[in-house]
């Protein structure tokens, strides 16, 4: 039999550029400069994005980040491992991360209360367009 192998999507497509504008990625600064994106999240008000608690902090063995708490929220990235993003029109926007606030009931490794709240320094808001 062929399956598709573990984690792949079957039978979804491609979101377009600004289809999910809610939809956020959490930035670790990485050791070379740039950043490494591990994590998602949905914006729920102007400045507070939803997320699960265990994605706010990543595990002190990585060595590819210089620390272990997200720093920057990324809106707008279609696509947040893709190189070639070719947008004409839209460019991603960074918010740096002012607060997290995970569940006080949150105990990591279990899953229980897995939720957290990350606060933004910026003000989002959408229009139909």
């Amino acid at each position: 039999a062929n399956y598709p192998p573990p984690g792949s999507i079957t039978g979804g497509f491609d979101a377009a550029l600004g289809e999910f504008p809610h939809m956020c990625a959490l930035g670790w600064k990485a050791v070379v400069g740039t950043w490494i994106f591990k994590c998602g999240g949905t914006l729920i008000s102007a400045n507070f994005v939803l997320t699960a608690a265990h994605c706010t902090q990543a595990s002190s063995l990585d060595t590819s980040i210089t620390e272990v708490d997200p720093k920057i929220i990324r809106f707008g990235d279609k696509n947040i491992i893709d190189a070639e993003r070719g947008f004409l029109y839209f460019q991603p926007t960074d918010a740096n991360i002012k607060r997290i606030i995970v569940h006080p009931q949150y105990n990591s490794p279990k899953k229980y209360y897995d939720i957290a709240l990350i606060e933004v320094d910026k003000e989002f808001t959408f229009d139909k367009n």
